[in-house]
Parts: structure tokens; C-alpha cells; sequence
């Protein structure tokens, strides 16, 4: 929504997707994302947040029956298409730390 912060952004989309509520989000990571979509060149910026979930994972999002949530073993993730694609690396910035990727498939 205009004029609302990320990390509260992350609290409302996370109870709306999941019907749970999240402590405070903490930022990890910011990703610049460049990509072609319906012809058109695209620079999408996101806000990456670690989360500690009150209960358990839901099994799917619920506006969109389509969307799965599931655990994955972390070696398993480099088999798994997820977006944004550098969610391995942002699993692995340290407590306290913010990092920031760039990913560019227009080529």
C-alpha cells in the first residue's frame, strides 16, 4: 500500500497469505531484480525479511490455492526454482547483517 513501510508491508501480506501473525520482520536483504516481461524491461526492488512463525506452516497461501508453502531441505534448494533466485544466499546472511543481490535475465 503507498505510504506504508516494508516491514509492515511484510506483517500485513504475511497474515493476509497465511492467517498468521509475525513478530517484527527483520531485514536481510535487498534484491534488484532486471527482467523482460510481455516485451517490456523491468528493475523490480524488494525487501527481503526474516520471520519467526507463531505456529505452524499453513499449507497454502490463502488468496491463492495455487501457491504452496512447504519446507525444503536447505540442500535441496538449488534443485527448486524460487523466486527471488538468490533466496540460498539470503538464508545465509548473518543475524544483524544486510546484504544486496542483483539478478539480470534480460539477456
Amino acid at each position: 500500500m503507498t505510504g506504508e513501510p516494508a516491514q509492515a508491508a511484510a506483517v500485513r501480506e504475511w497474515k493476509e497469505e497465511t492467517g498468521q501473525t509475525i513478530g517484527a520482520p527483520r531485514l536481510c536483504g535487498l534484491v534488484e531484480n532486471f527482467f523482460v516481461l510481455g516485451g517490456r524491461e523491468c528493475h523490480e526492488l524488494s525487501f527481503c525479511f526474516r520471520v519467526e512463525l507463531a505456529g505452524p506452516l499453513p499449507s497454502h497461501a490463502l488468496d491463492n490455492a495455487a501457491v504452496e508453502f512447504r519446507w525444503v531441505p536447505l540442500a535441496e534448494l538449488p534443485t527448486i526454482l524460487l523466486y527471488p533466485v538468490c533466496v540460498p544466499d539470503l538464508l545465509n546472511v548473518p543475524a544483524g547483517q544486510i546484504a544486496h543481490f542483483v539478478s539480470d535475465t534480460r539477456a
